[in-house]
């Protein structure tokens, strides 16, 4: 299984460079190629990724280290190398469209779209479908939860550390507020979009 990994931002200075492609190698799988966007953006190759799940928190200690902020996306597998140049060209035009400056992702290719359909998506629009609920950040908290927890309302009463009742309550007001029910998954996915 072979990777895409994506560095963005990263002050690319040959040490950071090194620093990176050396730790990539002996912890997280064969690099079997790779090449330099720009200035800015390093893609990796990857034969074998292994421990994924540690990726992010070794890109946001490097960041950390380096006092910058960037972003890191790490691709489904892919078995073709064929096309590297343009896919790599195609997902940082993407990756440049929902970069913020004060924010550090480590994204898949489905936080990647979601993102990017989020910041198509007009603030009137929103605040319309929305209504009262649009800066009701208990709310919005509480739904991010529940859809991180993949619409589970045990595990996110847990996280949330509140009773399930008080759950079910809150997604009772968002539907009777908006027509939207968090816990059916067409319009979990619409709501995705609004928050």
């Amino acid at each position: 299984m072979y990777y895409y990994i994506i560095v963005k931002n990263v002050n690319l200075k040959d040490t950071i460079k090194y620093e990176i492609e050396d730790t990539l190698n002996d912890f997280y799988g064969k690099i079997i190629r790779s090449y330099q966007v720009d200035n800015k953006t390093l893609v990796y190759y990857i034969d074998g990724l292994t421990n994924k799940e540690y990726l992010s928190e070794y890109f946001n200690t490097l960041f950390n280290d380096h006092i910058t902020k960037g972003l890191v996306y790490i691709s489904n597998n892919s078995n073709v190398i064929k096309s590297f140049e343009q896919e790599i060209i195609i997902i940082s035009k993407y990756i440049d469209d929902i970069l913020s400056d004060n924010k550090l992702f480590v994204i898949s290719i489905s936080e990647l779209i979601t993102l990017t359909l989020k910041n198509n998506l007009n603030v009137d629009f929103k605040s319309t479908i929305l209504k009262e609920l649009f800066n009701d950040q208990t709310m919005k908290d509480t739904l991010n939860v529940f859809f991180d927890n993949d619409l589970n309302s045990l595990k996110t009463s847990k996280v949330l550390n509140i009773h399930r009742n008080t759950l079910n309550y809150r997604l009772n007001t968002f539907f009777d507020k908006t027509g939207l029910d968090p816990r059916k998954f067409n319009d979990a996915v619409i709501i995705k979009l609004m928050l």
